[in-house]
This record gives C-alpha cells, sequence and structure tokens, in this order.
C-alpha cells in the first residue's frame, strides 16, 4: 500500500498561500491538518482538485502544470486559532492542492500536512 505523508503548504499567514500541485492518481483517502501559528490570524482553508488531462510521460517529470482547480465543495473551514483536519475519501480527482485564504493577518506562518493512503 502506497502512504504519503509530506507538508502541501507551508508560508506566511498574512497572505494567501497556494500549496504546489499533488498528484492523487493511486490515492484512496487523505487527510489535510491545517496548522496556523498565531491567534490573530484568521482565514479560510479550502482543498481544490482537477481532472485535468495530462500528456502521456508528463505526471512524473514534473512539467505537466494544472490550469483548472475547482473547490472541493466540504472544504472551506474558518481558521484563526483552532487546528483544522479536511478527510477526503474516495478520491476520484486526479490533481489536489491546498490553499489558505487570510482575512485578518498574524504574525507567524500556516502549514499543511497531507497524509494518505493508496495503492
Amino acid at each position: 500500500m502506497r502512504q504519503v505523508n509530506a507538508n502541501v503548504l507551508s508560508g506566511s499567514n498574512t497572505a494567501t498561500v497556494t500549496g504546489s500541485q499533488i498528484d492523487s492518481n493511486q490515492l484512496i483517502d487523505a487527510s489535510f491538518h491545517l496548522v496556523v501559528g498565531d491567534a490573530t490570524a484568521a482565514g479560510t482553508f479550502i482543498v481544490q482538485a482537477s481532472n485535468d488531462v495530462c500528456p502521456v510521460g508528463q505526471a512524473n517529470s514534473g512539467n505537466f502544470v494544472v490550469s483548472n482547480w475547482a473547490t472541493v465543495s466540504s472544504t472551506p473551514q474558518p481558521a484563526g486559532t483552532e487546528q483544522i483536519i479536511v478527510l477526503l475519501s474516495n478520491i476520484a480527482y486526479r490533481w489536489l492542492r491546498v490553499q489558505w485564504t487570510h482575512t485578518t493577518s498574524g504574525t507567524s506562518t500556516v502549514n499543511v500536512n497531507m497524509f494518505a493512503n493508496g495503492v
């Protein structure tokens, strides 16, 4: 069984930060753990997905850039002092990414760690 445990977003909680695209080919489920570094920051955390078609041979080369993203409807969450975990079950998306959109700036960082199971 394939398992992935990685930091998929890291940046300042004073700005909107978008993580890099995640190749979700053969992933079954995933959880995303948002950690905001200080209680003064507030914003929204979302998971986005795409089914953009990747030309043969480019998925693993790192050359393919996804251009069409949609918000996974159940994932927008207010953030700030709390930590948030979002679970996606039965993943049927080709690509994933996460995004933090700040509404009130903090003085620290925002990080998202992903754990996923696959075949």
